[in-house]
């Protein structure tokens, strides 16, 4: 279990600064003015694809869900259904979420 989570935090790690990157670029045409259709239907995309592969790295780590009790599925199902203003990395969820199960 700790091979998995590890695995899943190098692979977050490294995709998570790219949706960041291009939010701050996609502000920074807007601050500029320099918006345009073309860059619109571009950036949009791949800043939600970048979300997206992230969210999948995260949650393909509960491929661990054979090995989980049934408590520490509920509690990664409340933790998983956390408010947007919850600051907690998801990282910190999913351990929380495996409950006696350590990771870290």
């Amino acid at each position: 279990m700790r091979a998995v989570f590890e695995a899943m935090q190098r692979e977050a790690a490294a995709e998570s600064a790219r949706p960041v990157f291009l939010r701050r670029g996609l502000e920074a045409r807007f601050r500029d003015l320099a918006v345009s259709d073309a860059m619109l239907k571009s950036l949009l995309p791949a800043i939600e694809h970048s979300r997206a592969r992230l969210r999948y790295i995260h949650l393909s780590a509960l491929s661990l869900l054979d090995v989980l009790t049934e408590t520490q599925i509920e509690n990664y199902d409340r933790a998983r259904d956390t408010s947007p203003a919850d600051s907690r990395p998801p990282t910190q969820l999913i351990a929380e979420a495996a409950g006696s199960h350590r990771f870290v």
